[in-house]
């Protein structure tokens, strides 16, 4: 084809490149990008997220990703400032109750401090100290990005020489400013993955597309470059480059945690802690909670007789456990020691589990147990519970052997104090 030909058709490309939210289907079957990253972005994100955690997606483009997560849509926030995808956001986050915003990510962002449990951004700007102010503490950043020599290859075949728009973009440099911003950096991976383009006229509506990381870019000012790729495609099939690709997760530290007995004014949040952990544990090995149990009367009871006690951060109750002088359990003939208490309905709350508060709350209801001449504690734990039954062994916990109780399979746990 001679290269007037290619010179229109290139042209038309261009006239055409356009996108709706972030749908790259224009190129389907003219390029290939594996995206085959040693981790993947919403199985991260799924770990990270409990049914009532209020999150929000920054940059979300048309939503498209956000929606796939299925939440809660009252618990749901997003931004995004492109003109074009903040119209598709209005068309299609609002109507569903989702609290959209039009914002620049990179900038102060309208929402209060303390606000989030999980912020989420897929491959777009952010200010480090604006998302640890949104965040509650203890909430999470979980942000995948494009590093600076992402598609550097292909900018070179049509834009040689031309400086990287986003120099020292990359997972360390991002890592050091997060945690000078105040998290804890939990997790941090970087990779390169291939991008290949079997026609020209497809590496020319990408680059018209991502303009950003080929500022200046047209057919007219490229051609003698473009030929250049068409030759090259010609006689290899294709031309090539790297995706440059980090994911970080970063921490709000939870402060100063407090331990203490409740109080009447701690009941309304302890039952909700209580709702909150029932709809997360079945999945999590964990099925005999419910709506009936453990439930309000539960909780006052264990109040009247000081053996409620709860865990407190920034004002927020976070975990609740229960010492209990006589219960059911007390008939089991496994036990060994004396002078025994049962500590029971053991909760954290779901957004903050993993970060030992359940060793935390163990430990210290034992030293208050010791402190009021109990000389062991039991402790009943569903045989599914995988997590609770290490860390009570990891916590010098025997088992005793198993048990039937309420319809349910237990292993029964004792500790000599």
């Amino acid at each position: 084809m001679n290269s007037e030909k290619l010179r229109e058709q290139w042209l038309a490309e261009e006239a055409v490149a356009h996108i709706h939210g972030w749908d790259f289907s224009h190129l389907n079957g003219r390029w290939e990008d594996k995206d085959d990253l040693p981790w993947d972005y919403k199985t991260e994100v799924l770990a990270a997220l409990r049914p009532d955690s209020r999150i929000l997606d920054m940059d979300t483009g048309g939503g498209e990703f956000l929606l796939s997560l299925q939440h809660p849509y009252h618990l749901t926030a997003a931004i995004e400032n492109f003109p074009p995808n903040v119209e598709l956001c209005q068309e299609t986050l609002l109507p569903l109750g989702i609290d959209f915003k039009a914002a620049a990510a990179d900038g102060p962002l309208p929402f209060p401090d303390n606000h989030f449990d999980l912020v989420l951004n897929r491959h777009g700007s952010f200010d480090p100290k604006e998302v640890f102010r949104i965040l509650k503490p203890g909430g999470v950043f979980l942000t995948q990005q494009v590093g600076e020599d992402n598609d550097r290859e292909l900018v070179e075949l049509v834009l040689p020489g031309l400086k990287k728009p986003y120099g020292g973009w990359s997972m360390a440099p991002v890592a050091s400013s997060l945690k000078a911003a105040g998290f804890a950096v939990e997790k941090q991976d970087e990779a390169f993955t291939p991008l290949r383009f079997f026609d020209t006229g497809a590496l020319v509506w990408f680059a018209r597309i991502i303009e950003w990381e080929f500022p200046g870019f047209s057919v007219e000012r490229c051609f003698d470059r473009l030929l250049e790729v068409e030759k090259t495609i010609a006689r290899e099939g294709e031309v090539s480059g790297r995706a440059h690709r980090f994911l970080l997760k970063g921490r709000k530290p939870l402060g100063e945690v407090f331990f203490r007995e409740a109080c009447n004014a701690d009941l309304d949040a302890v039952i909700a802690l209580y709702r909150s952990c029932t709809a997360y544990s079945p999945t999590h090995g964990n099925d005999n909670w419910s709506d009936e149990y453990p439930n309000r009367a539960f909780a006052e009871e264990d109040l009247a007789n000081h053996g409620l006690f709860v865990l407190e951060s920034s004002g927020e109750i976070i975990a609740a456990i229960s010492l209990v002088p006589e219960d059911d359990w007390d008939e089991l003939p496994v036990w060994t020691g004396t002078a025994s208490c049962n500590l029971s309905r053991l909760c954290v709350k779901p957004q903050l589990q993993k970060m030992h508060l359940a060793e935390r709350m163990m430990e210290e209801i034992s030293a208050l147990a010791k402190s009021r001449g109990y000389r062991s504690t039991r402790h009943g734990s569903l045989i599914t519970n995988v997590a609770s039954n290490r860390l009570y062994q990891r916590m010098g916990y025997q088992n005793r052997g198993r048990a039937s109780l309420y319809g349910h399979e237990y292993w029964c746990f004792e500790r000599i104090l």
